[in-house]
Order: structure tokens, then sequence, then C-alpha cells
């Protein structure tokens, strides 16, 4: 008796192959989605950290003899020229907050915006901002003190 030539694969050799497929599948989207939201938490905490110095560095330096300030919403932050915010002013530069980043504090719950003296670099509007993920899980904070000096965790 010959014994004939197996070809091909079994139904549940193939079936096992496809679950250990979507198994890792699962995890690598899982992981990615992770990247990606802690990569926007920390992008959407620089820029404001960033927001926050330039307008001081303007401040200081008398930049066309204006004071200038950031305005902070709960989806996005506003550098602007002036005393006062202005929405849709020519000279606000906006950046919005992408993958479901927001912002909180007692800076964007009372609604007011952190206005840089010049000569001392002092912060009028004072506190701190909360930025969290879309989800929640995560929080970074920056605080600006009345002396002008920015910090974050």
């Amino acid at each position: 008796m010959k014994k004939g030539i197996r070809n091909g694969f079994t139904l549940v050799e193939i079936l096992i192959v496809i679950a250990i497929l979507g198994i890792l599948s699962a995890i690598s989207i899982l992981t990615f989605r992770a990247l990606y939201t802690n990569a926007t938490l920390r992008a959407a905490t620089q820029e404001v950290y960033l927001m926050l110095e330039d307008a001081r560095s303007r401040t200081l330096a008398s930049e066309d003899a204006f004071t200038y300030g950031v305005h902070i919403a709960s989806s996005s932050v506003t550098r602007f020229r002036g005393s006062a915010y202005v929405a849709g002013d020519a000279n606000n530069v906006v950046y919005v907050f992408e993958g479901g980043v927001t912002a909180t504090g007692t800076i964007v719950a009372s609604g007011s915006s952190i206005v840089f003296e010049r000569l001392t670099g002092d912060a009028a509007g004072n506190g701190r901002i909360y930025l969290r993920d879309r989800d929640g899980t995560a929080t970074n904070t920056i605080e600006v003190q009345a002396s002008g000096l920015i910090e974050y965790e």
C-alpha cells in the first residue's frame, strides 16, 4: 500500500492561523492607539508650554512695543498681541489640540488669559492648566506662576 501525499492544509490549521493573526492584530492596534494618544498629549503640552514661553519672551523683548499673552480654551491655545484676547485678530497664532486632547484648570475655568507684563515678565492670570488625553487616563500639568515662571510635569 502506498501512502498518499498530503497536499495543502486542513481546515483546523487554517482556523488556528487566522485566530493567531487576529490576536496579534488586536494587540498591535491597541498598542498603536496608546502610542498615538500619548504622542498627541505630549505634543499639546509642549505646544502650550512653547506658546507661553514665546509670549513671555516677546513681551520681555518689547517686540513691536506690545505685551503678549496666551488664551487657553478647552480645545485650543492662542498667542495674542496686546493686553486682552480678541478672537479672530489677524495677529493671533492658534494651535488646535489634536487627538481629543482637552484643557481644563484654573486658567481655563475662569476664561481668563495669561498676559505677561513688560520689563518684569510677571504673569497676570496665573494658575494651572491640565491637559488630558481623549480617554482621560493621562494628564499633564502646566503651572504659570505670578512671577511668570512656567513649569510643566
